[in-house]
């Protein structure tokens, strides 16, 4: 391997362990084991800019999904990834969905939301003072996709983005223990009124 491109991989792997490490401390779960025990197993990394097209990255884990799909982000407007957590809902997955409250107050959000809903999924939002700003989505507690990549055209074609793809069972049980946390917690999350 040529010197620039062993350069080329070792810049890469440190990028990779940067954005799992502000992931994993975003989730909060920093408290566990150091971050090298959550890195064994990345499926993938896919930035917008470069034609690795995240959003489909996101939509082939909902589409995955056999028994549960929990989603926290931020923002929910692009249709297709609206249209893939519906036939999750359809095809009998347990879909969950905790988004900004902020962000629902947009009409194509809005939308998005009450779509969500009339088909049945829980839909909860942030009643805190901060923003409910994650980007995550976990499939059958067993893989999933985080990253800065909000669910929105925007993210799909302009912006600098990224989604990172995970089976890591420790990194995966930590964000999934900490979505079952914000799902229960009635002090700063509550379902959706539209």
């Amino acid at each position: 391997m040529s010197k620039r491109r062993s350069r080329q991989s070792h810049v890469r792997s440190v990028l990779i362990k940067l954005i799992l490490a502000l992931v994993i401390y975003w989730a909060g779960v920093m408290t566990a084991p150091g971050l090298e025990s959550y890195i064994t197993h990345v499926d993938g990394v896919y930035f917008t800019k470069y034609g690795a097209k995240p959003d489909q990255a996101v939509i082939g884990v909902m589409d995955s999904a056999e028994h549960s799909l929990d989603i926290a982000i931020y923002a929910l407007t692009k249709d297709d990834i609206v249209q893939a957590i519906r036939r999750a809902k359809a095809r009998g997955v347990r879909v969950r969905v905790i988004t900004d409250f902020g962000q629902t107050q947009g009409k194509a959000q809005n939308a998005a939301i009450r779509a969500l809903i009339q088909d049945g999924i829980p839909v909860k939002v942030n009643s805190h003072d901060g923003l409910m700003h994650l980007k995550l989505t976990i499939a059958d507690g067993s893989r999933a996709a985080v990253g800065s990549f909000n669910y929105s055209k925007a993210a799909s074609t302009v912006n600098d983005e990224v989604v990172v793809l995970l089976s890591d069972e420790g990194a995966v049980r930590q964000m999934a223990d900490t979505f079952e946390r914000m799902w229960n917690d009635e002090r700063h999350f509550r379902s959706f009124q539209p």
